[in-house]
């Protein structure tokens, strides 16, 4: 890396400022901190930066307006805003484009990861792809239904059946999927509970998507959206319910 990415980090609580500033290597990051919004947005006017980390609830200026101010000139500069409530401001959300939304407390890893992700910035070391590839054998399980696994996965090579288990307690092939569908169950993307068992019908090759990298994505949708994949995953999950008892009888 030719030099080391700016990062500013805007906290009321110093306690959180110091734990932001930890997650990053010295050896690729820096790390600026303030106070609150108003300082904040002095330090943004004086230097550039990276990418912004941002608490939203904070006196004199909140981050929602600091955000106002970084998006008069920097209209695609990465912003990561930190709230335990942050549906309250929805709707001012809404209008911002390159805004992450991280809820506390946060995971340091998760942080460190979507913040490499929005930079697209590989850690010192490591080359290649950042998705992990594996061989499933014919008859081995790729998730189980009602685990609590968060994985998806890109099938690049053989065949998978899907499998549900009926009221009778017996498992029916509902389906199967092939190379470039994806498995791991809508549901995943919202309460990590896998609807339906993955089988290898044959020796199967598949990329193993990062729970960091779809959670990422969801929490830069809008409310609204998630509602609608709440909705869909609900109505999935009753047809297959229903077309499994029906298989049963």
């Amino acid at each position: 890396m030719d030099k080391k990415l700016k990062i500013l980090a805007v906290d009321d609580d110093p306690e959180i400022l110091s734990v932001i500033r930890d997650i990053f290597p010295d050896k690729e990051f820096r790390v600026i901190c303030s106070s609150d919004g108003y300082e904040a947005g002095m330090k943004f006017r004086n230097e550039d930066f990276d990418l912004i980390i941002s608490d939203i609830k904070m006196p004199k200026v909140n981050g929602i307006e600091f955000v106002q101010t970084v998006r008069k000139t920097k209209q695609t500069l990465p912003i990561f805003l930190i709230s335990a409530s942050a549906e309250d401001f929805a709707d001012e959300l809404e209008l911002f484009e390159k805004v992450t939304i991280i809820g506390k407390p946060f995971k340091p890893h998760d942080m460190l990861f979507r913040v490499r992700e929005a930079l697209e910035v590989k850690p010192q070391g490591q080359s290649g792809n950042m998705v992990e590839e594996t061989v499933v054998s014919e008859g081995a399980y790729l998730t189980e239904e009602g685990s609590e696994s968060k994985d998806l996965f890109l099938v690049k090579e053989g065949r998978f059946g899907l499998y549900r288990k009926n009221s009778n307690g017996n498992s029916i092939l509902l389906g199967e999927v092939g190379p470039g569908e994806i498995v791991g169950g809508l549901s995943t993307l919202l309460n990590g509970k896998q609807s339906f068992s993955v089988l290898a019908m044959t020796s199967a090759k598949v990329v193993k998507i990062p729970p960091e990298r779809t959670e990422s994505v969801m929490n830069a949708q809008p409310k609204w959206f998630k509602v609608l994949l709440g909705t869909l995953s609900g109505r999935m999950e009753e047809f297959v319910n229903r077309l499994a008892d029906k298989e049963a009888s």
